[in-house]
């Protein structure tokens, strides 16, 4: 009885001495002793403030870093839109001295309308008119105008396109592109067909 009383008191002597310092008995190899159902054995100093991860329901101030998914940045280049440019031969799309349209300049256009459908989100489209020298300056401008007019009505009605694209302007005589010097008459109205002209610029990004 005596040897079991000894044996009792120095096995409490030797837990006492692997006693953690925050309260919990620790074995030997320095881990925190468990009972038969898996929770932590305290010691008699054991105060709620000591509570360690895993024991006592505590689940400790121990930040998880979760991995970061590194995505690669593409820098994306922008698109510059793309200027196309449609010459329409004046003489075909109008009578010598007219602004409407001949049921030629009607199907033509047609044609450039299917073209203009083929492109992606139409920034613009400048309808410019031109005109040869024969008349005077001022009536030349209003000619070229009145052309390009008719180009731009037509658009609208049958493209259909966006009135808000659409920029109108004429260049009468001021720019040709050939000059026809000493010759009069018929030949001079031949001689200067290159000039009776509208001219489309369409600007947008890209062509499916």
């Amino acid at each position: 009885m005596v040897h079991d009383l000894k044996f009792l008191m120095a096995a409490v002597f030797m837990l006492g001495a692997y006693a953690h310092a925050d309260g919990y008995l620790v074995s030997a190899g320095g881990d925190v002793v468990r009972n038969a159902y898996g929770e932590c054995v305290h010691t008699a100093y054991w105060e709620p403030g000591d509570a360690i991860v895993g024991c006592d329901g505590k689940v400790a101030e121990v930040e998880i870093v979760k991995p970061v998914a590194v995505v690669e940045v593409v820098p994306v280049e922008p698109v510059e839109p793309q200027i196309q440019q449609v010459t329409l031969d004046a003489e075909t799309y109008f009578g010598f001295d007219k602004s409407r349209l001949t049921t030629e300049a009607r199907e033509k256009l047609d044609a450039v309308i299917v073209t203009l459908r083929g492109y992606n989100d139409l920034v613009q489209v400048r309808i410019v008119g031109h005109t040869d020298r024969i008349g005077n300056e001022a009536y030349n401008e209003q000619l070229g105008r009145a052309r390009a007019e008719s180009v731009e009505r037509y658009l609208i009605e049958r493209g259909p396109l966006d009135p808000e694209i659409l920029e109108l302007r004429s260049m009468g005589e001021s720019d040709p592109q050939v000059r026809c010097e000493d010759l009069r008459g018929q030949a001079l109205i031949d001689c200067l067909a290159p000039n009776r002209r509208v001219e489309l610029s369409v600007e947008a990004p890209e062509i499916r």
